[in-house]
């Protein structure tokens, strides 16, 4: 059934991929604790990785906006 996850429109991020991964592990009630640090060491490092992203892209909106483009953003928490 639906867990919840992202709307089957909407491409699997990569974070997607390994919560999904993460919860595989968190549901096989055999795994092994080096396996759950696996598996969470890569959820971590995926948002780690789409943070930075989404401060290059939130960098490089604020060159091209006003500054009340930019305040607008802001307060409708896109920056």
């Amino acid at each position: 059934g639906d867990k919840g996850g992202p709307p089957s429109d909407r491409p699997q991020s990569e974070v997607d991929k390994k919560v999904e991964a993460l919860q595989k592990v968190l549901d096989n009630k055999e795994a092994k604790a080096e396996e759950i640090k696996t598996a969470l060491a890569g959820v971590l490092e995926a948002r780690a990785a789409a943070k930075k992203e989404l401060e290059v892209a939130q960098k490089e909106l604020r060159e091209v906006l006003t500054v009340l483009q930019e305040a607008r953003c802001v307060l409708m928490g896109i920056l």
